[in-house]
């Protein structure tokens, strides 16, 4: 038994601690580029600003497709570590890997083929060509963006969060450099900044690659003589996927809604400036992403333990810290948040309308910290499907609650933003309850066996 695996189950709150550091230094390190991705792209004008804001999405949903199967394959793999049953780890692994080839392919066929009509539905016309380049190119090269993003969820489910941070963290400073290459000295574009992002993802995939072929010190190994063909064990690893890939889909699909809705009922000012507190948004979310990512991995192996009671209070533990930490963060991006913005543009309307829709997202951070939380928790467990759910739920409510009170009561802006609030408590609630029932339930089914 590794001391990483030791550690946690000796003392699982400080393991999530100490797992959670790197995992949210890289998350902030990513953040931080992403900021200084939108600087370089706010030097080339507001169209491409407002482009930068659908590609996020999906972006987004690329990104977490990719990590979606690789937490299908650590969600099993931590139940099989903490049941101390090692013999068919790999085999797992090496499934995953087709998966995501298939999977890339798959991909590729739908961007070919309706890239165009959706671009169309959804992007402003004057924004649909940037928007167009910077996904052709990512599109492209996006074995690289899945497989990148699936061998960090590999590594942490060893517990080996240092090691996968180093590794991205040196991603984000690849970026940031190509970036500057591409966008400023080259002066590509928004394909510069595609192709900042793709040449930093194929660099870091190949490092990923040389730790699981040739070193020896990890659980995960990439041997072909580990590897047998087990359809149960695709569809296991379906199971547990795709319902955080349909998450991320619907997330997208929810981000689109609310930039659609915004683009309608308020000025272009304030469609800018969502955009960019956009940027600083996933920063001011690191602590919760973070915290929440190692409780997955601790909830799943005290889940295989069958240490019910240590599960729950997990989950309890992270939600509280990770709030305690948000607050602390909150007060700095409030003291600075002019500065911040102030890189990006300086018309003085849309910096009025950021300042607005930050306090809007302040108001928001308790929910978030129990959304993130028991939907990855409820990953861990192997009830992926209802993380899936929790966004079923949250995107209905976000569609009535819209309906009504921006097309019907006609509040406009003050309505979209009122929606967002309300269907973010809606999911929260349902994702905590969904994960204490079954965490009970399996408790239950446990102490009668």
């Amino acid at each position: 038994m590794s001391d990483k695996i030791k550690e946690i189950r000796d003392n699982p709150f400080k393991a999530m601690l100490i797992l959670s550091i790197p995992i949210i230094i890289l998350l902030i390190f990513n953040e931080t580029y992403s900021m200084i991705d939108t600087y370089f792209i706010s030097t080339l004008g507001k169209t491409v600003i407002v482009a930068f804001g659908y590609i996020a999405q999906f972006y987004y949903f690329l990104n977490r497709t990719g990590k979606g199967i690789g937490r299908g394959v650590s969600s099993m793999i931590t139940r099989l570590i903490g049941a101390e049953k090692y013999e068919n780890i790999n085999n797992i692994a090496l499934h995953g890997c087709i998966i995501i080839i298939i999977l890339t392919l798959l991909l590729q066929l739908i961007f070919l083929l309706s890239s165009d009509i959706i671009l169309k539905l959804i992007v402003p016309e004057s924004s649909i060509l940037p928007t167009h380049i910077y996904l052709q190119c990512l599109f492209t090269f996006l074995i690289f963006v899945l497989s990148s993003e699936y061998f960090v969820e590999l590594l942490n489910s060893e517990g080996e969060t240092r090691l996968s941070t180093r590794i991205m963290i040196l991603g984000v400073f690849l970026n940031i450099s190509f970036d500057y290459i591409f966008i400023v000295l080259i002066k590509l574009g928004i394909l510069g900044a595609s192709l900042g992002t793709v040449v930093s993802y194929i660099i870091t995939t190949i490092i990923f690659l040389y730790i699981y072929i040739f070193r020896k010190s990890h659980i995960i190994k990439f041997k072909k003589s580990a590897f047998k063909f087990d359809v149960s064990i695709i569809v296991e690893i379906l199971k547990n996927a795709i319902p955080i890939i349909l998450d991320s889909l619907m997330s997208t699909i929810a981000g689109i809604l609310v930039l659609t809705a915004l683009k309608q009922f308020a000025p272009p000012s304030t469609l800018i400036a969502f955009v960019l507190i956009l940027r600083v948004q996933m920063l001011l979310f690191t602590p919760i992403s973070g915290l929440s990512r190692a409780c997955n991995i601790i909830v799943g192996y005290l889940f295989g333990a069958k240490r019910y009671k240590d599960v729950l209070k997990q989950m309890h533990n992270s939600i509280l810290v990770s709030f305690l930490i948000n607050i602390l963060i909150s007060v700095i991006l409030i003291l600075f948040l002019k500065i911040i913005i102030g890189l990006f543009t300086k018309d003085p309307i849309v910096l009025r309308e950021t300042q607005k829709i930050f306090y809007v997202i302040l108001i928001d951070l308790i929910t978030f910290s129990v959304i993130h939380n028991g939907n990855q928790g409820l990953i861990a467990i192997g009830y992926s499907s209802h993380s899936f759910y929790s966004v079923i739920v949250r995107i209905v409510s976000l569609l009535a609650l819209t309906g009504i009170l921006a097309y019907l009561c006609k509040f406009g802006e003050i309505g979209v933003f009122s929606s967002l609030l309300l269907s973010d408590i809606i999911q929260g609630t349902y994702s905590y309850f969904r994960f204490k029932h079954f965490v009970l339930k399996e408790e239950k089914k446990s102490n009668t066996t």
